[in-house]
């Protein structure tokens, strides 16, 4: 089990949330990149499991299609067994 951290991690499903509600895409998604690469490495399979929830905006849903593709493409697929499809 992995050590609990002294916050929440920032999956792409929150990164996606954040941006559909007015965050700046790019902040957002720094901080799921702050967690992948350095504070959630052994939790990275929790950080790309749950696909991002429908968006109401234009900006969440470009956002949420290059999260969605990333995380069943190359993007991911150097660190962890993901097919290509979701099932």
């Amino acid at each position: 089990m992995a050590t609990p951290l002294p916050y929440s991690i920032h999956s792409i499903t929150d990164a996606v949330a954040s941006i559909d509600q007015g965050e700046d895409p790019w902040f957002a998604f720094g901080c799921f990149l702050h967690d992948w690469w350095r504070y959630a490495v052994n939790r990275r399979q929790d950080l790309i499991s749950t696909p991002p929830a429908p968006t109401t905006t234009a900006e969440g849903k470009r956002w949420a299609a290059f999260f969605c593709r990333s995380r069943g493409g190359t993007l991911f697929q150097n660190f962890l067994s993901l097919s290509c499809m979701d099932t």
